[in-house]
């Protein structure tokens, strides 16, 4: 069973660091910004006015889809907003590989905390002792501050 779990972060490892660098700091700091707007979003989204117009009232995945839509939204319009300018994204190199190692771990245990305030109870209690643990409760609170605290340290050291 180590052995899994040794290959198991290995590849998430892996995907980490692939996926940061393809995007680079400047993308995932629009990224990360764009999951902040999202999830106040998706948060005040009035999910009554779908649930009448739905058959399927109060479906467990309606929050986490409509978290999806804005979070696409947000990350394919606000390039050509004023947040450009702020967040530097076309100047924006690719960085230095453990600045953007880091953003990604960053980037990915926000999602991973965002997915799991959205899923229901007995979704939750099904998932891996590890996963509950180090993504909801206060450290669904640590997932949400840490990756703006690293943003605002890289933005000032560049």
């Amino acid at each position: 069973m180590a052995n899994l779990d040794f290959l198991v972060f290995i590849i998430i490892g892996a995907g980490v660091l692939v996926y940061g660098y393809t995007l680079g700091l400047g993308r995932l700091a629009l990224l990360t910004i764009s999951s902040y707007l999202a999830l106040v979003l998706a948060d005040s989204f009035p999910y009554q006015m779908i649930s009448s117009l739905n058959t399927t009232a109060n479906a467990p995945w309606e929050k986490l889809a409509v978290f999806a839509v804005f979070l696409a939204l947000m990350y394919l319009f606000l390039p050509d907003s004023l947040l450009q300018s702020y967040v530097r994204i076309k100047s924006s190199p690719k960085g230095k590989i453990w600045k953007i190692l880091l953003f990604s771990i960053l980037q990915l245990g926000l999602f991973w905390a965002i997915i799991v305030s959205f899923l229901p109870e007995e979704t939750v209690q099904g998932l891996t002792p590890a996963l509950v643990t180090y993504f909801s409760g206060i450290f669904s609170f640590i997932w949400l501050i840490v990756p703006l605290f690293f943003w605002f340290i890289f933005r000032k050291a560049d």
